[in-house]
């Protein structure tokens, strides 16, 4: 990998054993406060499945990641081994969640 002069993010998926699809996308914010394109995205599906993608994006920005659930149950709570996780510089970040 290319030497990163920015900050180094991380996003990881883990799917249970569900018919799971999961589409995400990171967007970097604009000075007007709107989000730009999108900067970074990634899709993931099928069962136990687990994909890590990582990224070089400017220091002291802010971005918005959304995650999209196309189908199965992944969103749902309480059952199976799933979770996406973001990192910063290795360390990581905390989520809030909109529904």
């Amino acid at each position: 990998m290319s030497e990163c002069d920015g900050d180094m993010y991380s996003v990881d998926i883990q799917l249970d054993n569900s018919d799971a699809k999961l589409r995400w996308n990171v967007k970097g914010i604009k000075k007007n406060g709107k989000f730009k394109k999108i900067i970074a995205n990634g899709s993931v599906s099928g069962a136990n499945n687990y994909k890590s993608r990582t990224m070089c994006l400017p220091k002291d920005a802010c971005y918005r990641v959304t995650m999209k659930n196309l189908g199965g149950d992944w969103l749902s709570r309480g059952h199976g081994t799933r979770f996406y996780r973001i990192k910063k510089n290795g360390k990581s970040v905390e989520c809030m969640f909109r529904t």
